[in-house]
């Protein structure tokens, strides 16, 4: 088998790359968004464990393929949490609207 690198051997790396970067990027922001709407006591139990994973630290992108994709899954559980939190998700004693609205 030759060891020639082939299209795919670029493009499945670069692929799971770009998509982690922007799962973690959108996390990030949108965790801190979250921090300035809901108080400490309306967090969810797993709010600190996302903060560290995705605010406070930062992806080794030399690690392997299969390492990031798992890196990948991960973060698409944790979205995948924190989105069934939302709705439940109460600011100041109250929902509040997490969008800026389109009055404004």
């Amino acid at each position: 088998m030759s060891s020639r690198l082939t299209p795919k051997r670029y493009l499945i790396p670069l692929f799971i790359t770009t998509a982690l970067d922007c799962v973690r990027e959108s996390l990030r922001l949108g965790l801190q968004e979250l921090e300035a709407i809901v108080g400490a006591p309306g967090r969810p139990v797993f709010w600190v464990e996302l903060w560290e994973r995705y605010v406070e630290s930062q992806v080794d992108y030399r690690t392997t393929v299969e390492t990031l994709g798992r890196k990948l899954g991960e973060a698409g559980r944790d979205v995948w949490q924190l989105l069934e939190w939302l709705p439940s998700c109460k600011a100041g004693g109250r929902n509040k609207q997490l969008r800026p609205s389109s009055n404004a």
